[in-house]
């Protein structure tokens, strides 16, 4: 994935779960159909809830990377509707 294939950036690494989560899927809510969103978060919990959750919810996990620092980044692309309840 090059550095400008997103559409839209969260940086979450500065919170917990499950902020991290609640975040990252009101910001994927707000996009288009199509448009891919690029998740800078710590590795661990957060990875794993996210990427799996919106995995099962339909949306495509594009790719994903490890940084120096031990966090993470990654590419969602949204492919169905999403609601926060």
């Amino acid at each position: 994935m090059n550095s400008s294939d997103f559409d839209d950036f969260l940086d979450i690494t500065k919170d917990q779960c499950p902020i991290t989560f609640l975040k990252a899927s009101l910001k994927l809510e707000e996009m288009n159909i199509g448009a891919v969103l690029k998740i800078h978060l710590n590795d661990g919990e957060p990875f794993i809830n996210i990427s799996k959750t919106f995995k099962k919810d339909g949306q495509q996990i594009i790719s994903s990377s490890s940084l120096d620092d031990g966090s993470k980044i990654l590419y969602i692309k949204k492919l169905v509707e999403t609601q926060t309840d």
